[in-house]
């Protein structure tokens, strides 16, 4: 009983605040199954829904910001070597870009070479590894966020290299000109 008597005189003290109806008196509609309490439990549900539906959409995808990459290598292997046999430079920007992204994404490049490198993970790796990925899909992290952006910056040198030898007579339109920025 000295604990009961305890709690009883600290919230005599201590008055609980109100919040809009959070904080009822038992017997107000909390436990009685009515209707009207279900809809209000629902509509207090639904507040947070567009919060997360906000956050889904900040972080990246690093799975498709590696195949991306993958995807952009030909395509600057291609235009490069077309613009350098011009001899006049206009290949710089795309290496300058490519130079970018490499410094960018190296922490990543790293980790995936010791991931594939390293033997079968634990539970534990393997939970810490995949909590990652959930949580740089929800969340904008600085350095990934960084890596994106540089991805992009050189699909786009790509681009505007490759539109530049179209219009010289050099190549010939690729049918896939031009970055996918989905992530």
């Amino acid at each position: 009983m000295p604990v009961a008597v305890g709690v009883m005189a600290i919230t005599e003290v201590y008055r609980p605040f109100t919040l809009s109806g959070f904080n009822r008196p038992p017997g107000q509609g909390t436990l009685n199954g009515s209707c009207e309490n279900q809809t209000v439990r629902l509509i207090r549900g639904l507040v947070f829904l567009p919060l997360c539906a906000l956050l889904a959409g900040c972080g990246t995808n690093v799975q498709y910001l590696l195949a991306e990459e993958s995807r952009l290598t030909p395509e600057a292997d291609r235009v490069t070597n077309a613009a350098e046999s011009l001899n006049n430079g206009i290949e710089k920007p795309v290496y300058d870009a490519e130079d970018a992204k490499l410094e960018a994404c190296r922490f990543l490049h790293e980790a995936t070479v010791q991931r594939m490198e390293s033997a079968s993970p634990t539970f534990g790796q393997q939970f810490v590894s995949d909590l990652s990925s959930v949580v740089v899909l929800l969340v904008p992290v600085g350095p990934v966020e960084r890596c994106a952006d540089s991805v992009h910056a050189y699909g786009d040198s790509i681009a505007k290299l490759e539109r530049k030898l179209v219009e010289l007579g050099v190549i010939a339109k690729s049918p896939s000109t031009g970055p996918s920025h989905n992530s």
